[in-house]
């Protein structure tokens, strides 16, 4: 947040924060940054909002709400750890690990409509195709032997 938001360029763009530890972070609240704290429905919340920035920098596995985010049309930036798991090749994902590929990404996204829905449509595609119910079942049936 320091890093990213702190930039003169994308400093004045509206950040949301939210989640059930985001309490911890309101002292970081200023015109452009809303820290929201716990929301009751997290799609809902998403759905309302532009880009979903995940600046991940430790940890395993794939992220519930990238995914989530993602088969929702949202367009998402995070770094290359945080798209663990994911194919870059065909989900939209947008990878940044450096403070000023962030800034780019972020300012590209936010000043191109046409870019943000055909990154969100290419995540949302990728999602129904990879991650539904229909090919999980596959999976585990081919994984299981049955």
């Amino acid at each position: 947040m320091k890093k990213i938001w702190s930039n003169p360029e994308v400093s004045g763009l509206p950040l949301k924060i939210a989640g059930s530890k985001s309490e911890h972070f309101r002292f970081l609240a200023t015109n452009s940054i809303e820290v929201t704290g716990w929301v009751k429905d997290s799609n809902a919340f998403m759905a309302k909002s532009g880009t979903l920035v995940t600046p991940i920098q430790s940890g395993s596995g794939i992220r519930i709400k990238l995914l989530e985010a993602m088969a929702l049309g949202i367009p998402c930036i995070t770094t290359k750890l945080g798209a663990s798991g994911i194919d870059l090749s065909l989900s939209g994902v947008q990878i940044a690990d450096t403070q000023q590929d962030f800034v780019d990404l972020i300012l590209k996204l936010h000043s191109n409509e046409t870019l943000r829905e055909e990154v969100g449509k290419k995540s949302r595609d990728y999602i129904s195709k990879v991650h539904s119910f229909d090919n999980c079942i596959v999976i585990m049936k081919n994984t299981f032997g049955v």
